[in-house]
Parts: C-alpha cells; structure tokens; sequence
C-alpha cells in the first residue's frame, strides 16, 4: 500500500492527555510518505478541531486535476475516499508538524496540489469528542486512513493515465487475395 513513512510528526502529544482512551493516544499526528503503487506524494494528518484525521495525495503541475477545486472534480472520474472529496489546495503555511503540507524528498516536486478527505462526517468518531458519543460513531484510524488515501492516490493515477490505444481486432476469416487479371471472352459475331 505505501512506503514506510519518511517523516512523523506528534504535536498533539500534549493534547491528547485529556483525551479518552483510544487508539489515537498511540497514533503518529502526521505522516508523509511516497505511495508505493503510483509514486504520488501522500500524507495524512490530525486536525486540530476535533483530532480527527485527514487524508491527502499531492499531484504535480501536469496532473489533470492540479488546480481543480475539490467540489468542481466531476463524479464520473471516481475520484473519491472515505465520504468524499472535501479538500483541495496548495502546502498551507505555519508548523510543519501540522500544516497540509510536506517536506519534499530530493527530487521530489515541491509545488504539488493536495487533495483530501477528512474523517470528521456524521458516523465519524472525533477523539476530543469521545467521552461524549453515545452514537455509534467509528474513529477512523490510521490504518484506514492510509488505505484510503491509497485508493485515492489509484484513482488520481487512472486519471492522469493516458487512454488505452484502440487496436483493431485480427480478422476473423482470412479472404482469397484479390485477382486483378481480366479475362477476356471472344467477341461474338
């Protein structure tokens, strides 16, 4: 599914203290890898209004959806992860550890356009709202998260794929070759 992570990042250590028991207490916030099946850049990280993870794949200039808004992507690609799309954007600014952004590799891209999905829909778990659910709700984990954003970095490669060539299919009878010699019949009196 991925690489192992190049970078992991915790700054919730602190914060999550006073969280309720959950996996997220032994969870890295923030992890950038290169996705083993595509060779896109991919990263999840945890957000800081909930604790809640996000999931993330950057494509190149070049890329048919570099630039496109995350809600403007037409539905017929299959462009999609967990309950959908939601992010779109170029690196953020501010703390590393935190920010939708990455630390490129040597001669990786730096200027990639990220699109992601966050875990924090209805039926999602967030921790810092954990002792309080009594809905149901999952805590989508790192382990989903990295498959999802898996799925999407597939779904970003089949669409920066070039089409499949159109070949003709073999004949299916093989036909005399053509004669081109005339035959002349004897003229008539």
């Amino acid at each position: 599914m991925c690489t192992t992570a190049l970078r992991s990042y915790e700054p919730f250590r602190r914060e999550k203290a006073g969280w309720a028991d959950g996996p997220w207490r032994d969870e890295a916030d923030k992890q950038q890898w290169i996705d083993e099946s595509t060779g896109l850049d991919a990263m999840y990280r945890r957000c800081t209004d909930g604790g809640y993870l996000c999931g993330y794949v950057g494509v190149e200039q070049g890329h048919p959806l570099f630039g496109w808004r995350h809600d403007a992507i037409p539905t017929e690609l299959g462009v999609t992860a967990h309950r959908g799309i939601d992010e779109s954007g170029i690196c953020e600014g501010g703390d590393e550890a935190m920010a939708r952004c990455h630390v490129p590799e040597a001669g990786r891209p730096d200027d990639v356009w990220w699109l992601g999905f966050r875990c924090n829909h209805r039926g999602d778990l967030s921790p810092m709202d954990a002792h309080r659910d009594a809905t149901g709700a999952i805590y989508a984990d790192v382990p989903y998260v990295k498959a999802q954003v898996g799925r999407l970095a597939r779904a970003l490669a089949d669409v920066a794929a070039p089409p499949p060539q159109l070949a003709l299919p073999a004949p299916m009878i093989a036909l005399p070759a053509p004669s081109f010699e005339r035959s002349v019949e004897p003229a008539r009196a």
